[in-house]
């Protein structure tokens, strides 16, 4: 590989100098980061391989009703659904437009958790049905989840420099590691499933 994903320290570093100056074409005058584009689409085709594995399945267990965490015992992880337009580019947009209207059931579920490593972004599952969107979902690999250099709710303006506009400049799909998704399950517990997509209060975390 051109670009080195093993060392997450120096792409964090990067990726935060884009966010910094703002822009790449900003980065490459004012850093000598002539390449700038060229790298970051690099790491853009290649962040999945970063997210979160998903090939033994995970079942997520909303904590209490009115709330949009969710914990997976198995996995020993905490998610975060991201409801309404922070899921749009994840399903098509007729079923966009009605997910976020709050009409009927969501065409998929969107759902983030942490990373805590050096690369501090974030995970990211796409349930639809029961299984993961990857690149191997078919006509819908194009809606997949991804894994984002942005965090989603902690640092929006980052996660929309970073991670939104690309899936729409850059386009093709991800490069992806497992071929094999696990069984996703969501227990939204005693929370009707019309509440269960209607909830959201803005409370991010």
């Amino acid at each position: 590989m051109k670009y080195d994903l093993i060392d997450k320290k120096a792409i964090r570093s990067f990726l935060d100098q884009i966010v910094l100056f703002g822009k790449l074409e900003t980065l490459k005058m004012n850093t000598g980061f002539h390449d700038a584009t060229e790298r970051f689409r690099f790491y853009h085709f290649h962040r999945n391989y970063f997210n979160f594995e998903t090939a033994n399945g995970l079942h997520l267990i909303r904590v209490r009703e009115g709330s949009n965490e969710f914990k997976c015992e198995k996995t020993n992880t905490t998610w975060f659904e991201a409801l309404g337009w922070k899921n749009a580019v994840h399903m098509p947009k007729t079923e966009a437009i009605k997910n976020t209207l709050g009409i009927g059931i969501p065409w998929s579920r969107k759902f983030l958790s942490l990373d805590r490593s050096d690369l501090q972004g974030e995970f990211e599952i796409i349930a639809h049905g029961k299984k993961n969107l990857d690149a191997y979902s078919g006509e819908n690999a194009k809606y997949q989840a991804t894994y984002n250099f942005g965090r989603t709710f902690e640092k929006p303006e980052a996660h929309k420099l970073l991670d939104f506009y690309p899936h729409y400049s850059f386009g093709g799909a991800y490069e992806p590691y497992a071929k094999t998704q696990g069984e996703i399950t969501v227990d939204d517990g005693e929370v009707s499933e019309r509440k269960s997509i209607s909830y959201y209060s803005g409370k991010e975390f």
